[in-house]
């Protein structure tokens, strides 16, 4: 009788092999992303940035609000940015496993949809003062993400990141930092951490 033998692999390797994979179904044409990094100065030239959005390419899904056109100049631009939020993590975790070199992206594994708005968005706001009293107001936003997604831009933000970064502000970079920070279970500003004393640390 023959026995047939059954290679089991570990979890680890499949996810490697899968994230290859889609880093070859989904790499950023090398033109396209010339033209990210020229209209955008702050954004290193560096191979693990361009392959960290090649994945986060591979795992969003846009949208447009009308009149908008969405096209992959658009998703490239956001994805570039994103991933900037997590180049030095990638690349920490590296030297420490070379097959670790991509779990950086699960940070955002918690929502799928980004939609990009023409400009900033109003957004309906309500609360009760300290008296009782309901006010209900709008409230002109850039920028926002909520648990379990969708994450919306201001497309105008998101284009003028180049000036804007000159005095520190950027919406992508802002709004994927708070996806990180909710992953803690709510956004004070801390990330999730290992221990009560990497807490105290932070």
């Amino acid at each position: 009788m023959r026995v047939r033998r059954c290679l089991v692999l570990p979890w680890f390797w499949i996810k490697h092999r899968h994230r290859q994979w889609q880093l070859r179904q989904n790499e950023i044409d090398p033109a396209s992303w010339s033209q990210v990094l020229a209209r955008f100065a702050f954004l290193p030239d560096h191979p693990r940035l361009k392959e960290l959005a090649s994945l986060l390419l591979a795992r969003k899904e846009f949208s447009v609000v009308q009149p908008l056109q969405l096209s992959d100049d658009k998703a490239i631009a956001v994805v570039a940015q994103a991933a900037l939020v997590i180049l030095g993590i990638s690349l920490r975790d590296e030297l420490i496993d070379p097959l670790r070199r991509f779990d950086a992206i699960e940070l955002f594994d918690g929502f799928v949809g980004i939609v990009l708005h023409p400009s900033e968005m109003l957004a309906r706001r309500s609360g009760i003062d300290e008296a009782g009293v309901s006010h209900h107001w709008r409230e002109a936003l850039s920028g926002e993400v909520i648990e379990g997604g969708p994450l919306t831009l201001s497309w105008q933000d998101v284009s003028d990141a180049n000036a804007s970064s000159e005095r520190g502000y950027n919406v992508v970079i802002h709004e994927f930092a708070h996806v990180i920070d909710m992953r803690a279970g709510h956004a004070d500003g801390v990330p999730a951490l290992p221990s009560q004393a990497a807490h105290r640390h932070w």
